[in-house]
């Protein structure tokens, strides 16, 4: 997506270049230079942007912000890469995995950080030291 149909997707979806810039974590003269067909979005925010749509259609609670948490350039975007996608919260703060897992940061205390997830009922969540038991 580019120029004319970015500009009218976003405004279809009531964001600002500002708002869209900010969830995709890029600077507004990145959506800018997109709009008028400067430049094109890399695949990843290409695909960051049908994330976002997605998040979109299925709404946001009031005063909900969100964010679209993508790799850095350079750095793998999957485990298998022998990498991982490296995340700061604030206590308060969620990550969505998938459309239907949620972990938000409920508390941090000095080295300890408390997690809470949202996850589909029949999900088993355990600790790695817990699931390296099992095995």
């Amino acid at each position: 997506m580019k120029g004319r149909d970015l500009t009218e997707w976003r405004k279809r979806w009531g964001l600002t270049q500002i708002k869209l810039a900010q969830a995709l974590g890029v600077d507004v003269m990145t959506v800018s230079r997109w709009e008028r067909g400067v430049q094109v979005p890399t695949p990843v925010l290409s695909l960051a942007m049908e994330a976002l749509e997605h998040r979109l259609k299925k709404g946001t609670k009031q005063g909900e912000e969100f964010k679209i948490i993508r790799p850095r350039e350079g750095q793998a975007s999957s485990p298998q890469e022998g990498q991982m996608l490296i995340v700061t919260l604030k206590a308060d703060e969620n990550v969505l995995l998938g459309d239907n897992i949620r972990v938000k940061v409920v508390e941090i205390r000095g080295k300890q950080v408390r997690l809470g997830i949202e996850a589909p009922p029949g999900l088993l969540i355990l600790r790695k030291k817990l699931a390296e038991i099992d095995k």
